[in-house]
């Protein structure tokens, strides 16, 4: 291997000392050191980072481009210095076709009667939620049209501009993920959209006001990270709590419509990772007005555990009904 653009990773990890530096090819997958022939371009790549992160004003989170391939990059404090933990990104969102969803969930994700509510996208770091969740919005955008506006920190990939006939979507970055609750208030009061797209939710006011824009007659497509559904609604409602008390498992009940948790599967280190997911839908088309009554009532009960029932009744459904039809 001659460069570092030649690697499959998921994350690269770049110390000061070459030797330190690993890589992982998916997330859950053991760190593996790097060949000594490219310790001569990670230290040329150290350098250029710092280089960068002084030009981001010392942000813990900005992108970075190097011999023309883009990453997000994390900056990590430890005791032996510096290490900046990169992601690459995509030259170009993904496609919804691309994804390889099970034909049930992509129609869930893309259903017309999906038309206001919270679309949640989950997993674990590498688990492809942020590519998930883009390739949705935009695909919603071309079949339906519409106006979405973005909140990102950082701004991972270009969606900017006009989508299908009738779609148009507009980014916004963001410094910190203090700033995404007033964000997402400012495109509600001005930016008259459909869509809001909120990069993923990690603090109080971001939670809120994306369960209140949600509540409100917007779609809100978001990521959050978590080992599974039952956890992640758990952890929303904690999010939000400080500035919604108790009300906030009534806004999560009232505004859920969907939450899809995902994860990678390298079954073979010479093939792409597959995208593998399961769902919890409540949805007119499915599981119908009774059922996505009896779950939401069970979230604003904080029943959450009384959940897994639901979600493993979604996930046989789903199998069986993607064994039988197409999207």
């Amino acid at each position: 291997m001659e460069k570092l653009s030649d690697l499959t990773f998921c994350d690269l990890f770049v110390h000061s000392q070459p030797q330190k530096c690993m890589y992982k090819v998916v997330a859950k997958a053991p760190p593996a050191p790097l060949a000594a022939n490219l310790y001569p371009e990670l230290e040329k790549m150290y350098a250029a980072i710092e280089e960068s992160e002084e030009g981001n004003a010392g942000r813990r989170s900005f992108r970075f481009s190097w011999e023309g391939i883009s990453y997000r990059v994390e900056k990590m404090r430890t005791l032996g210095g510096r290490v900046y933990v990169l992601r690459r990104l995509a030259d170009r969102p993904r496609t919804f076709a691309e994804l390889g969803l099970l034909p049930f969930y992509a129609r869930q994700m893309l259903s017309p009667s999906l038309k206001d509510g919270l679309v949640i996208c989950t997993g674990s770091t590498g688990s492809g939620k942020s590519s998930v969740a883009a390739a949705v919005l935009l695909e919603r955008l071309t079949r339906y049209g519409g106006l979405a506006w973005t909140v990102e920190n950082p701004v991972e990939t270009s969606l900017e501009g006009k989508i299908g006939e009738h779609g148009m979507c507009y980014q916004i970055g963001i410094d910190s993920d203090q700033q995404s609750g007033e964000t997402i208030a400012s495109t509600l009061r001005g930016g008259s959209p459909q869509i809001i797209f909120l990069g993923e939710i990690r603090e109080s006011t971001g939670a809120s006001q994306a369960l209140r824009a949600a509540a409100s007659g917007h779609i809100v497509i978001t990521t959050i990270h978590g080992s599974d559904i039952v956890a992640v609604l758990e952890r929303l409602t904690s999010l939000a709590r400080q500035y919604e008390g108790d009300a906030s498992r009534a806004l999560l009940a009232d505004s859920l419509r969907v939450v899809l948790h995902l994860r990678l599967e390298q079954r073979d280190v010479k093939r792409q990772p597959v995208l593998r997911a399961t769902g919890l839908f409540l949805l007119p088309e499915y599981p119908g007005e009774r059922e996505a009554i009896s779950i939401a009532s069970k979230i604003r009960a904080g029943e959450f555990e009384k959940l897994r029932s639901d979600i493993q009744a979604q996930s046989n459904y789903a199998l069986l009904q993607s064994s039988t039809r197409n999207v």
